[in-house]
């Protein structure tokens, strides 16, 4: 009665991980990236890559500290957590294996999607946000098993941790 949890890439990883015929009960996946819209991604995989050379140079540079680092850590985490968080990302941006991600979303997207199937949609929670409801309801994931959408941002753990945790309750 094996549950996995996935949340953006991880959701897509834990596609893969399905695939390795385990006894899985439920997918619940989170705002998984799709086939559909590789585009917006590939945009976003680019920018996110030039970018890491800019801010690595000023990083360098003593330009940028762990502090600029504050806003993409858990709001909701004590300031002691963020500053720790901050300095985990300053420490390990631009990293070997978060820019091999980057140049490989793709064909990683594009691989999940010749996975997914109707066996494996029978076993699919997909929770995303209200905004997105419509994208995901005729993406590769419209046959899943349940679609639950709720207010709040891609990173719905930080945005609207209590209606997220009701329905993994729920479903597990």
């Amino acid at each position: 009665n094996i549950v996995i949890i996935g949340h953006s890439m991880g959701a897509i990883y834990s596609l893969f991980l399905a695939k390795t015929n385990i006894d899985i009960k439920q997918i619940i996946l989170i705002e998984p990236p799709h086939i559909g819209i590789k585009n917006e991604i590939l945009v976003e995989n680019n920018n996110f890559i030039e970018q890491v050379k800019n801010i690595k140079g000023l990083i360098n540079n003593g330009d940028v500290a762990p502090s600029d680092f504050l806003d993409s850590t858990n709001p909701k985490n004590s300031k002691e957590c963020r500053d720790l968080n901050s300095q985990i990302l300053f420490d390990g941006f631009g990293n070997k294996s978060i820019l091999s991600e980057a140049e490989n979303t793709i064909d990683i997207i594009n691989e999940s999607s010749e996975i997914v199937s109707d066996d494996l949609l029978s076993n699919i929670i997909l929770i995303c946000t209200d905004t997105r409801e419509t994208e995901y309801k005729s993406s590769q994931f419209r046959n899943s098993k349940e679609l639950y959408s709720i207010k709040g941002t891609h990173y719905l753990h930080w945005s609207n941790e209590k209606e997220l945790l009701n329905i993994i309750f729920k479903v597990i």
